[in-house]
């Protein structure tokens, strides 16, 4: 399934993509307009989402069923 240490860590690796992109956007727009605000609050779901998938993949992999390299 998983070989690599970057393809466990994907989910964490768009959680960080979606935060910056909120972050930009709270910074660009300072929420002036709706459009901001629900496109920051879409951004920071999806890396709750990312967040509860990375979670996911950690304990698949304590448990054994996804191998872990060099372990």
């Amino acid at each position: 399934m998983t070989e690599t240490w970057r393809e466990l860590l994907y989910p964490a690796e768009w959680g960080f993509r979606f935060i910056i992109a909120a972050l930009l956007i709270a910074l660009v727009f300072r929420f002036s307009s709706v459009e901001a605000v629900v496109g920051f609050w879409i951004l920071i779901a999806g890396c709750a989402v990312c967040l509860l998938l990375q979670v996911r993949v950690t304990i698949l992999a304590m448990w054994g069923k996804i191998r872990i390299p060099g372990a």
